[in-house]
């Protein structure tokens, strides 16, 4: 993530002859810079003055913004960012990240949930310390009976890297110094629940937000997504094949870890054999795919397998 702080690289002189940084605007980018603008800049270094860049404006959150019900805040803290979805992938972090490039450049160190995302951020009160806050947040995690799944300090989470990866820039950045992470999870037979809570002393803002804990919380409410909402058709199934030459379906679900179809997915193939019925000398290439848990060789069997399955269930010529 590329940061939005801009350096000051063009090198003035007063009248003594000493060197001030200015930021020039325009002049950054090697255009031409009004005379009159010019003698402005002159006239405010006469005066010692020096011009700085603004700090990025931090949005709002949105009216709806609100504890989650399961986990409070840090008494006395503000919500400053606040997103939920419905349904989403969420990249929960249970190792070190070391990659600069954020999260994308790190999904090695993460294991993908699905569900409905909470994120939440938060700045605590003044005069508090990130093991003050974050302690506060482990004790409410296991009085919910979570279970640990990753936890680090500092250094030991990945240095800035982790920092870029678990926490939005604009509210974190350059704050690894005094890092704190804790993924955990909560079974429960209605669905799992995945929280990850980040606590970082906030030392890149502005000065009357510096020295400030802020809390990074995510909770994941993992479930299945409301599936059929799209329906296949046989004819504009096969148009797409002939035209394109492939088409991904997301409607055919498996159980976890296993090549044995679930009922959902009974209209999908449905479709695909009427339309296999419809176009007789039509031959497909069935591949499935898994998620990233578990090994690379057991994954590619079980992509085989489920697509075998669904070869079978759907009378694939074979």
């Amino acid at each position: 993530m590329t940061d939005s702080r801009q350096p000051f690289p063009t090198d003035c002189r007063h009248a003594s002859g000493k060197s001030t940084p200015l930021d020039l605007a325009a002049g950054q980018r090697g255009e031409s810079i009004p005379m009159k603008h010019i003698a402005l800049v002159g006239l405010l270094h006469a005066l010692g003055a020096l011009v700085l860049i603004a700090p990025v404006a931090q949005a709002k959150p949105p009216k709806n913004a609100k504890d989650h019900r399961m986990i409070s805040r840090y008494e006395g803290s503000e919500i400053l960012a606040y997103k939920q979805s419905k349904y989403d992938a969420y990249p929960l972090l249970v190792r070190k990240a070391t990659k600069s490039g954020g999260i994308e450049k790190n999904l090695s160190s993460t294991t993908s949930i699905e569900g409905k995302v909470t994120s939440i951020t938060y700045q605590a009160p003044p005069e508090r310390t990130t093991l003050e806050v974050f302690r506060n947040y482990e004790q409410e995690l296991k009085r919910h009976r979570f279970t640990d799944l990753f936890r680090c300090t500092n250094a030991a989470c990945g240095g800035r890297g982790f920092n870029h990866a678990v926490a939005s820039y604009t509210y974190f950045g350059e704050d690894y110094k005094d890092q704190r992470y804790l993924a955990a999870k909560l079974s429960r037979s209605e669905g799992d629940v995945y929280v990850a809570v980040y606590a970082a002393m906030h030392k890149s803002g502005a000065k009357a937000e510096n020295n400030r804990v802020r809390v990074q919380l995510d909770i994941i409410e993992a479930a299945s997504m409301d599936t059929g909402m799209v329906k296949l058709d046989p004819k504009e199934l096969a148009g797409e094949i002939a035209a394109v030459g492939h088409r991904a379906i997301y409607s055919i679900h498996f159980e976890t870890g296993s090549a044995t179809l679930k009922s959902e997915s009974d209209p999908t193939l449905t479709t695909i054999a009427t339309m296999l019925e419809q176009k007789p000398r039509l031959k497909l290439l069935v591949v499935g795919h898994t998620d990233m848990k578990g090994s690379l060789e057991h994954n590619m069997d079980l992509s085989k397998r489920r697509a075998q399955s669904e070869s079978n269930s759907a009378s694939f010529p074979a």
